[in-house]
């Protein structure tokens, strides 16, 4: 199936780059989700920058009710080809083929189609290098609830697949840097969020603390003595207050029944 997505230029950044209808990528690529909603989505998963990995502008369509604008994304070749490869399909792998023909025939080099690898098994990754490949896969998954590892490996192994067309076992060793790179892309889209560990306190930190505590533990001090202080005083005024009475006490009732008496 042939690919057909026009190649033009714009100005970005100061710089005349290469670019390709995000829309027409979106068509060849065969995908079933609207095209805005699946341009703001690879714009996130490859973290493309504005004005640097694509431009963004708008076009007016006149109809009777006014004009309708809509959104165009013109995505520079290199992101065009990222894009593609995430895709992690077979059209993916065919799109980006295409590009990097373009960019042969730009150059004024004979356009190449990549095709399977066939080699001998002395020319293929070696078990060093495919444990390091299966290992850099397995450690992203295990960031993963357990549930989600199993499709995120599956995903990773058809990435390199769909790009070298070979299983991973048979990549040649000229290609082990680029599978290193597909597979590192493929973890880094997961980005969990990991909390930074606390530091531990410095020594500055731990005399500031224990500063603190000395003077809450004298704030605490200075307050029971006050509170001391003021209930001996109290205690003394009782005391005075009763050596002054004679040390006889009446109650609330006596008063009244004495100047009863007397009145009669």
């Amino acid at each position: 199936m042939a690919v057909n997505i026009p190649i033009n230029e714009h100005q970005i950044d100061g710089e005349l780059i290469k670019t390709c209808d995000g829309r027409q990528l979106h068509t060849e690529l065969g995908v079933a989700k609207d095209y805005t909603t699946w341009a703001k989505a690879q714009i996130k998963r490859a973290r493309l920058v504005e004005n640097r990995d694509y431009l963004l502008t708008q076009e007016g369509e006149q109809l009777a009710s006014g004009t309708k604008w809509k959104s165009v994304y013109h995505f520079s070749v290199d992101a065009a080809k990222h894009i593609a490869m995430m895709s992690g399909s077979e059209r993916g792998h065919e799109v980006r083929e295409y590009f990097i023909a373009c960019e042969r025939v730009a150059k004024g080099l004979p356009a190449k189609a990549r095709i399977p690898y066939s080699m001998g098994k002395a020319d293929t990754l070696t078990q060093v290098e495919q444990d390091e490949l299966r290992g850099l896969l397995t450690k992203g998954a295990e960031s993963l609830p357990e549930k989600q590892r199993g499709a995120f490996l599956l995903r990773g192994w058809s990435k390199l697949k769909a790009h070298f067309r070979v299983s991973y076992r048979e990549i040649p060793r000229s290609e082990f840097t680029e599978a290193l790179a597909i597979a590192s892309r493929h973890v880094a889209e997961i980005a969990p969020v990991i909390d930074a560990p606390r530091a531990a306190p410095t020594e500055s930190a731990l005399h500031q603390a224990m500063g603190s505590m000395h003077l809450m533990a004298e704030a605490v001090a200075d307050m029971a003595a006050a509170v001391l202080n003021l209930s001996r005083n109290t205690a003394a005024h009782v005391e005075k207050s009763e050596g002054l009475n004679g040390g006889n006490r009446q109650s609330f009732g006596e008063a009244p029944a004495a100047a009863t008496a007397r009145a009669s």
